[in-house]
């Protein structure tokens, strides 16, 4: 399993529902044999308020938005390096699943995910190849 994605409806979201939904394919691969389960999770998510408003304000790559997000949310992960968080709203919360879902689940952190990360200023955040043995 690569990159798998969790779609939760807007109403039940928070509520534990991709955990539940991660925990269940990882039974299934047990069930199924094992092997090296990986994912690309959300490294830590971060809700600004602001950072919308100014991108309907000013437009996207506004000078107004690349000032506000020099001081975007960084965390050092161990074994990882630095990482950038992705923007959360309750309407716009990425779906891969966040870091923190998978370490509960068992999964460790390997690399930054380069192919699945952002390297654009206007929209950072970084993503982190989990990975565990089943």
């Amino acid at each position: 399993m690569a990159g798998p994605c969790f779609t939760t409806r807007i109403d039940y979201r928070r509520q534990g529902v991709a955990a539940t939904a991660l925990a269940a394919a990882v039974e299934a691969i047990r069930k199924r044999g094992g092997g090296w389960v990986e994912a690309s999770a959300l490294a830590f998510a971060h809700h600004d308020p602001e950072l919308p408003k100014l991108r309907r304000t000013y437009r996207w790559r506004s000078e107004e938005v690349r000032e506000h997000l020099k001081d975007w949310p960084e965390k050092d992960i161990p074994g990882v390096g630095g990482v950038k968080a992705g923007l959360a709203s309750t309407r716009s919360l990425d779906h891969r699943g966040t870091m923190s879902m998978f370490e509960r689940a068992g999964f460790h952190a390997i690399r930054r995910d380069d192919l699945a990360s952002s390297n654009q200023w206007w929209a950072p955040h970084d993503r982190v190849l989990m990975r565990m043995k089943v």
